[in-house]
């Protein structure tokens, strides 16, 4: 059994039990509830229970308090001292492999691989810890064959390098993916309006409509009221333009207002999306002279 864990438990039961007890009181005594208020016959009992309470609460608030700080106090050392290291040791040649920190003691210990840094510069990199925050710590480096590495901290830290990158790589693939995966199913959107299917529409157009004389059917680009692209055709589109199925079509007599409104209705279904465009010209035959 670890009895340091079994005391923090129990060190942290005591003190949530204290501290529900004097905000209950704290409610009570300020009248917040309502409650009437009970006042004890003897003195001397009502001064013991109160210097009993008082010493209870400072002995749970003073400790938890200290804790509380060291904690804080540790952490920021960690941020600092980490901000420090990725700040100051960038060398072409020479990476960070480990880092070891130690708050109580005020400690940071790096290792390197790869070139050398001389020891002037290693002095110069002590004397900027004041101005990081980091005023009395010490830096302990660790390089070369000649210096104390631990090899198994080296090669924790060269396994959690490549592991990043790793990671990294992993996901810039994801993305790229993604994104291919999302321009490929837009230009088979895209095909079903422009290839095979293009024929299928225009013959459903030519048995529909006798007087069609000309019918043109694509993709084409729509200004649009918002920054967003089109999120139905699914094809990339700048800021403020949308990429749309759009029909246009010649005839010889005019539609009217039904046959135009079926007609849109229609070639939205067939498309699959809400925003095509349909666009009919009417051109008059000449008259014979």
């Amino acid at each position: 059994m670890k009895w340091d864990f079994v005391v923090g438990a129990f060190y942290l039961f005591s003190i949530n039990s204290v501290f529900i007890a004097v905000s209950m009181v704290l409610v009570t005594v300020t009248g917040f509830l309502h409650l009437p208020h009970r006042n004890f016959i003897d003195r001397h009992v009502e001064r013991r229970v109160k210097t009993a309470l008082l010493v209870i609460v400072l002995a749970t608030t003073i400790p938890s308090a200290y804790l509380a700080f060291g904690l804080v106090r540790a952490e920021v050392f960690r941020t600092n001292a980490k901000a420090f290291i990725k700040r100051e040791f960038q060398f072409k040649h020479t990476s960070v492999v480990g880092l070891a920190l130690a708050p109580e003691s005020k400690t940071i210990e790096v290792t390197l691989t790869g070139d050398p840094i001389e020891q002037p510069a290693l002095d110069v990199l002590k004397d900027r810890l004041a101005n990081s925050r980091l005023a009395g710590a010490s830096l302990v480096v660790h390089q070369g064959a000649s210096q104390n590495v631990d090899v198994a901290q080296l090669k924790e830290g060269v396994l959690a390098d490549l592991y990043r990158t790793n990671i990294d790589t992993l996901r810039e693939r994801d993305v790229t993916i993604l994104e291919l995966r999302s321009r490929l199913d837009a230009h088979k959107r895209a095909g079903e309006v422009g290839g095979r299917e293009t024929a299928s529409v225009l013959r459903e157009l030519r048995a529909q409509y006798p007087t069609l004389r000309k019918a043109m059917v694509g993709y084409g680009q729509a200004l649009t009221s918002d920054d967003k692209p089109d999120a139905a055709s699914g094809i990339p589109a700048g800021p403020g333009i949308a990429v749309v199925p759009f029909l246009s079509l010649t005839m010889s007599s005019a539609l009217s207002r039904h046959e135009r409104e079926r007609l849109e209705r229609w070639f939205k279904a067939r498309v699959e999306n809400q925003n095509a465009s349909v666009t009919v010209n009417v051109v008059q035959k000449a008259r014979d002279r």
